[in-house]
């Protein structure tokens, strides 16, 4: 199964919703295709909360639920009463046809009551390791073929007349066999866990360098013999270099990938990506002060506030980790990178540059 994510815009409200409020939310999302992050109450009075795409609103034993997928086996019925805070979250599109009836039928019929919410899944549709294993290997063996052997010992160099819509697309297809088999992973959510807290606290670091070098320049003053603007530039993503850029983690075999070969290809592939790590720019702005904290000169990491939460939509394992920037932008968009390339990335750059600006015609004028 394939999801097709695009993301638009997030809006959150964490003031309590009245049921005509969220009735009318929930309604615009099913026609807009959008997928909603909700807060829920649950039982015990703790806030729950879910990344879902809305299907319906149905009435059962007196109240109004919403019908609703994290994904296409996983179905849920939420008391659209007990909703405290709802937000767009992005488009989705499927080419799968979804029987409303039948899966609201199943969730109430069949599904469990937890906490506050009924949960129903599709036990038909569960990942078989050994057939996305095969179909890995083919798709990893028409990489090969299109992309041909290393050109030497330390990276892969891609060919000038590769078909980059055929690479792009293979590499979705074998993100999608390698999302579903991490699903099966028993030790994959603690690597996932690990490697999240470190790519957050890098992001963390990188914006305090850069506040730093903004600093030093707000104190120096610009050069009015030069300066014509002042500008940061940062950028974080993996690098496929050093003496080890994958790290082992004992479970290459169980899923069968050539990482080492796969993770070098992906790396060339999306080195000018813009959406690959995590990634920042700040112009000057004649009002900001040495003294003004990193939050007032917009140098701070904002982006890691909120729980980027696409992964979770087709893998639900991931529930409860709030997942940083970094980690969505490398796996989520078209760059190729599964989460198991993610857990085995061994090497990072990170760069911040202050750029001094100079724009002049041939007269020596600003332009």
């Amino acid at each position: 199964m394939f999801w097709h994510i695009f993301r638009l815009f997030l809006l959150k409200n964490y003031n309590a919703m009245n049921i005509k409020t969220a009735t009318k939310k929930i309604e615009d999302a099913i026609v807009g295709r959008k997928v909603l992050e909700l807060s829920c109450i649950a039982d015990d009075n703790d806030k729950r909360d879910f990344t879902v795409i809305p299907l319906c609103i149905k009435e059962y034993e007196g109240k109004q639920y919403l019908i609703a997928t994290s994904r296409l086996d996983r179905w849920f019925a939420f008391d659209i009463d007990r909703i405290t805070a709802m937000g767009e979250y992005c488009t989705y599109s499927t080419d799968r046809e979804l029987n409303v009836e039948d899966i609201t039928d199943k969730v109430f019929l069949e599904g469990e009551y937890i906490d506050g919410y009924y949960f129903a899944r599709d036990k038909d549709d569960e990942p078989d390791p050994e057939a996305l294993r095969d179909e890995l290997k083919k798709i990893e063996a028409d990489i090969k073929g299109l992309v041909g052997p290393r050109g030497n010992e330390y990276y892969i160099g891609l060919p000038d007349d590769l078909d980059r819509e055929k690479l792009e697309n293979l590499l979705s297809s074998r993100r999608h066999c390698l999302g579903m088999l991490f699903r099966k992973d028993p030790e994959g959510v603690k690597h996932f866990r690990k490697i999240n807290r470190y790519l957050k606290d890098l992001t963390d670091r990188m914006y305090k360098r850069a506040a730093k070098i903004y600093r030093q320049y707000l104190s120096a003053g610009m050069d009015d013999g030069f300066d014509d603007d002042f500008m940061i530039d940062a950028d974080l993503r993996f690098y496929y270099g050093g003496e080890e850029p994958i790290a082992i983690l004992g479970d290459e075999e169980y899923y069968g990938s050539d990482f080492e070969y796969m993770l070098d290809v992906i790396c060339e592939f999306c080195d000018k990506s813009p959406t690959c790590g995590a990634s920042f720019t700040k112009s000057l702005r004649k009002t900001d002060r040495v003294e003004m904290s990193d939050k007032e000169l917009d140098l701070y990491n904002s982006d890691d506030e909120m729980d980027w939460g696409e992964l979770k939509i087709w893998i639900p394992e991931l529930e409860g980790i709030k997942i940083c920037h970094a980690v969505n932008e490398i796996c989520v968009y078209d760059n190729g990178y599964s989460v198991p390339d993610l857990l085995r990335m061994n090497s990072f750059w990170r760069e911040v540059k202050g750029i001094y600006q100079n724009i002049r015609n041939q007269e020596g004028v600003r332009i």
